[in-house]
């Protein structure tokens, strides 16, 4: 069994694989205290044999390293962390691939691995919305990052003196036509993602000669995907099954 975990902006997301088989999962805010963040590690293991293997992937330096000391103090295991002691997986046909994030080429090599043979383009939405595009041949060659709906509604409620920050339900499709401030940032928020997601995808098409296949993750893609023409499917947890396609082509011991 192995342990998988992408450490992101606001949280850690924690997987259990078998073979290719997703046994369990856990999200872990990054603002609990540290006790509460590890009994939460602990709950995901709890009655289960202890992992052979721990791959770790992250866009947040503080935030990972609560849980590599536990994962070292619990198991005796150092983890393979993408993009430094765990290869890319696939070639990174960009100006600066090391400046590519671990998420960003997870969700590559996710991509290459479930689609092989057809251009496909990723949409992550967390934090920061990404769009990460993989060819035909398997090779990530670029994309696109904006804010999340999330990221948003902080940096407007920041900025914005008289604006409050507003949350969206998970269920909610607001109207467009909002009554009250709240729903009109409401509105604004969810279908400026949905329209930046179309046009993003338009253009992507537009310079690829080639319409890719989309696909959408993230903590956010429920509640926007849905409503977005251009998206193909949504797939739950690509970062983390394409972490643990990369420790799989690794091999590591």
């Amino acid at each position: 069994m192995d342990l998988v975990a992408d450490v992101g902006n606001t949280r850690a997301h924690l997987a259990l694989f078998e073979g290719e088989r997703l046994l369990a999962r856990a999200d872990v805010p990054h603002r609990l205290a540290p006790p509460d963040r590890q009994r939460a590690f602990a709950a995901l293991l709890e009655g289960r044999p202890a992992p052979r293997r721990f791959a770790l992937g992250s866009v947040n330096r503080r935030g990972r390293g609560l849980l590599e000391d536990w994962v070292r103090a619990s198991f005796g295991l150092e983890p393979w962390i993408l993009r430094q002691t765990l290869p890319d997986p696939l070639p990174l046909d960009v100006d600066a691939p090391e400046q590519v994030g671990a998420d960003r080429v997870a969700n590559a090599t996710w991509a290459a691995h479930a689609h092989p043979g057809v251009d496909v383009v990723v949409i992550d939405l967390g934090t920061a919305i990404t769009f990460d595009v993989v060819s035909r041949a398997g090779v990530f060659l670029g994309g696109a990052i904006a804010p999340g709906l999330g990221a948003a509604a902080r940096a407007l409620a920041r900025g914005a003196e008289l604006l409050p920050e507003v949350n969206l339900r998970d269920d909610e499709r607001p109207p467009a036509l909002g009554k009250t401030t709240e729903q009109c940032l409401r509105s604004g928020l969810f279908y400026g993602s949905v329209g930046l997601i179309e046009a993003t995808l338009a253009r992507l098409r537009e310079e690829l000669g080639a319409r890719p296949r989309a696909v959408a993750t993230g903590g956010d893609a429920p509640r926007v995907a849905p409503h977005c023409p251009s998206v193909d499917e949504v797939v739950p947890d690509v970062t983390l099954r394409g972490l643990h396609r990369a420790l799989e082509v690794c091999e590591c011991a």
